[in-house]
């Protein structure tokens, strides 16, 4: 595995809600905790990739199929139009190219991120009310 590979997964974890991944691919193994610090690195033979999601359920998820809805701007991420209203999207739900995700309010003006394409939301990395920077990873779809 090159190092800039590495980089990517581990940056992709630090900003995630998972609190430990073990990675093993093609005689590489890596496992990580959220605290930063890299438990143990060895050469092993290459099996799937294992993610622990928020809730305490595990899912084996293939990071290459996933695609990242990021955000395009820096402000307040709402998972609903309102604040009594049913979230806009959950874990687990097919959405379409332009169906609303989530709302970011940034300088008091509600914006929109829309789906981009068809799939399925298999995590959502930010929590309702949460301080979102930019180009950071609100949805994973696959």
């Amino acid at each position: 595995m090159d190092l800039i590979k590495l980089k990517e997964i581990v940056e992709l974890f630090e900003n995630s809600n998972v609190s430990k991944m073990n990675l093993e691919e093609k005689g590489f193994k890596i496992c990580l905790e959220k605290n930063g610090t890299v438990k143990e690195i060895k050469e092993i033979k290459p099996v799937s990739i294992t993610k622990d999601f928020c809730e305490k359920e595990k899912e084996t998820v293939y990071f290459n199929n996933l695609y990242e809805v990021k955000s395009p701007i820096v402000g307040v991420f709402y998972q609903s139009q309102n604040p009594d209203d049913a979230p806009l999207v959950i874990k687990g739900d097919h959405v379409k190219k332009g169906d609303i995700l989530c709302i970011i309010e940034a300088m008091k003006v509600m914006n929109e991120i829309i789906a981009e394409k068809d799939g399925e939301i298999v995590d959502i990395c930010v929590t309702n009310g949460q301080l979102v920077e930019f180009s950071q990873v609100l949805f994973r779809m696959k």
